[in-house]
Formats: C-alpha cells, structure tokens, sequence
C-alpha cells in the first residue's frame, strides 16, 4: 500500500461550500488539503484527541488504525507508538492551523489541545447528555453551535 496523500484524496472530492473534518488526524489533513485546493471555509470537530488516545495505549482509532505494542519498530518511527503520537500531533496541529473554527464535542479535550498549543476550540457537547441530566442541547449549547457555523460559512 503506498502513502496517504491528502492533496491527491482532496482532489478527488466534489465542490463544497465548506470542509469538516470530523478528527485533527487523517480528515484534518484532507480538511485542510480541501481548503486549500477550493478555497472554502474549514471546520475541524474534535471527537477524540488521536494522539492523546495512542500515548494512552488505545489499540485502534476510528480511522481504523491499529497501534500494537510498544515499540517493535527497529529504528522505524512509522512503527512504533511514540512515532505515532508525534505524527498525530504534528496532524493536529496543521489542522487547527489552517481550520476557520475548531470544535470539540467535551471540554475534556480542552487541557489536551492546549498541551499542543491550541487554545481556541468551541465546545459543542456531543448530544448524548449525562444520565443525570437527560434532555436536547440547550439554548446556550445551540447558540455556540449557530455561531460556530454561520463564522464557517462566511465567505474566505
């Protein structure tokens, strides 16, 4: 299998008025390849926080990437888990370089996106309220999320 080349996955996409990423890792690399190429607004909404979960020992992404063990790698960065964090990282941080907004789905990503020098991210909770407090977003939750998404959608 050959290298993931976001610009060449970008281009393969139909025109849009806007890109979301819906992670900093892979999608943050074509969202911002996209950005680019049709020159639109960029959303980045971060779910999990990749190269937090990969230093935390997860085995497998949502991207469907699996990190086994330590490090096997024999010198090899693309094979061994701290290769990995340092590429996440290094992922996120061109995605919210380029990203018109960031949101993030729990203020528990926060801290971490901050680790990494990001400090502007909009929380939008994820929908699924704490079983203590079932019900819909509320009228504050909805307002970040209109203001989040009408400043993607002006113009560049």
């Amino acid at each position: 299998m050959g290298a993931i080349d976001p610009e060449a996955l970008a281009a393969r996409l139909p025109p849009s008025r806007v890109a979301h990423a819906l992670s900093t890792g892979f999608a943050g690399l074509v969202g911002r390849a996209l950005k680019r190429q049709q020159r639109i607004p960029l959303v980045v909404t971060e779910h999990g926080v990749y190269w937090h979960e990969v230093e935390q020992g997860a085995p497998e992404l949502e991207t469907g990437l699996r990190v086994l063990g330590e490090d096997v790698s024999g010198g090899n960065p693309c094979a061994s888990r701290a290769g990995w964090v340092a590429w996440f990282k290094d992922a996120a941080r061109q995605a919210f370089a380029d990203a018109d907004v960031v949101t993030t789905v729990t203020a528990a990503n926060l801290p971490l996106q901050a680790a990494i020098g990001f400090h502007d991210a909009v929380v939008i909770p994820n929908g699924v309220a704490p079983p203590d407090a079932l019900g819909p977003l509320g009228p504050d939750d909805l307002a970040a999320l209109r203001y989040a998404l009408d400043r993607a959608l002006q113009p560049v």
